[in-house]
């Protein structure tokens, strides 16, 4: 059983981004139109200023629909599961683990995180709250069913304290 996924677009969307990056923008093209209209002199700080606007308004929005801005530069964010390991890559840094090393797999340890406990490391964490909720669900599901297969202890569910 293998899972490949390129992320590229599938990162928890927000409204409010969406919402904020229109709200920069509209600010930018009011400037621009009172700069036009009222002919004021342009200055250097005020194109700066336009451009900054213009900038983080698209960035909100990007990033409001799903995409990381990281992935436009070539930081591509994957998913790759298969019989030997767990290779994941979001925001941060890559992480891969080989099945052979893990002896419990926590797919409830907190909010947003799937705990994996190694031989040489007690506690590796892997950031799944930033990826959509629909592609989360996959990657638990191959998770839990190739750990089964392993004879992994597994933790689905932790009861309230």
């Amino acid at each position: 059983m293998e899972y490949n996924q390129s992320l590229y677009g599938h990162f928890k969307k927000s409204k409010f981004q969406i919402i904020f990056g229109i709200l920069l923008m509209l600010i930018s093209f009011t400037l621009i139109f009172i700069i036009i209209c009222e002919k004021y002199p342009i200055r250097t700080y005020s194109l700066a200023l336009l451009f900054l606007f213009l900038l983080y308004g698209l960035i909100f929005i990007t990033q409001g629909k799903g995409y990381i801005f990281n992935d436009f530069f070539g930081r591509k964010s994957f998913v790759h599961i298969n019989e030997e390991q767990i290779r994941i890559k979001t925001i941060n840094k890559e992480k891969q683990i080989l099945w052979k090393d893990i002896k419990k797999i926590n797919l409830t340890f907190r909010s947003g995180y799937i705990k994996i406990t190694t031989e040489d490391k007690p506690q590796n964490l892997i950031l799944v709250s930033i990826i959509d909720s629909e592609y989360v669900m996959q990657i638990k599901l191959i998770i839990k069913k190739i750990a089964e297969r392993k004879n992994i202890e597994l933790i689905e569910s932790e009861l309230k304290k």
